[in-house]
């Protein structure tokens, strides 16, 4: 197997269709609901608020951020959700659950099991392992950025975002980001859809070998990095 993709290696670079559209949408800043006996505001009120153009570029270059990191990790669960599809079908992952997970929280064991059970698989285990701890870290930093709440009277070095944590205790927390931090999980989202792709193709052929390499040399070459000589999957 080809060694792992660094994300200094990908820069921006988010992942690929394969005749199946991807679809990421950019998810409203400001989504104020009030149910009809409390409409205080209406979308008008927010209107210099909600326009991107209208922002300042502080919070512009936030909310890209997000935005970026948003399409980037769906990048990297749908490479995964490919390879959850083939393991699910043709490795006997049905014997392990009879309905392969939807949510993120149940996909890492879900594909750990399939892996350690199946002959044809347990040897690509530590591989495994090693892209779902990194997809681990970089959710749990995401599911911030996206659930949390956004303090937008903070300077613009950095900006608090806070959040429920349920359970017992059911206390909020926050935690400060800045838009480098979250520009550089981008770029590991980006890097992680890509590794998984190639550990699909490698272990349980989501693609035929000579289209994933002719597809991965398309859009690494669109985004002028580097490519080693020779086929990418052996």
């Amino acid at each position: 197997m080809s060694a792992f993709l660094r994300a200094a290696d990908l820069g921006r670079v988010s992942f690929f269709e394969r005749g199946e559209s991807l679809a990421c949408g950019f998810g409203g800043v400001f989504n104020i609901r009030f149910s009809v006996s409390l409409k205080l505001f209406s979308s008008v009120s927010f209107s210099g608020l909600a326009m991107i153009k209208d922002l300042p570029e502080d919070r512009r270059n936030t909310f890209a951020a997000i935005g970026l990191l948003t399409v980037c990790w769906a990048s990297a669960e749908y490479a995964m959700d490919f390879v959850i599809r083939y393991v699910h079908e043709r490795y006997e992952g049905n014997q392990v659950a009879p309905v392969p997970p939807i949510s993120f929280k149940g996909k890492p064991p879900y594909l750990k099991k399939v892996f350690a059970n199946h002959p044809d698989l347990a040897e690509h285990l530590p591989q495994l392992t090693e892209l779902l701890e990194e997809a681990w870290q970089i959710a749990e930093q995401r599911h911030w950025c996206i659930h949390g709440s956004i303090d937008l009277r903070a300077d613009a070095t950095s900006f608090p975002i806070s959040k429920i944590i349920h359970g017992k205790e059911h206390r909020q927390d926050t935690r400060k980001f800045t838009v480098k931090q979250i520009e550089k999980l981008a770029g590991r989202a980006s890097a992680l859809s890509l590794n998984l792709f190639f550990f699909g193709v490698q272990t349980v052929g989501i693609m035929p070998k000579d289209e994933a390499d002719k597809l991965v040399r398309e859009l690494l070459r669109k985004y002028s990095a580097a490519l080693p000589e020779g086929n990418l999957f052996s």
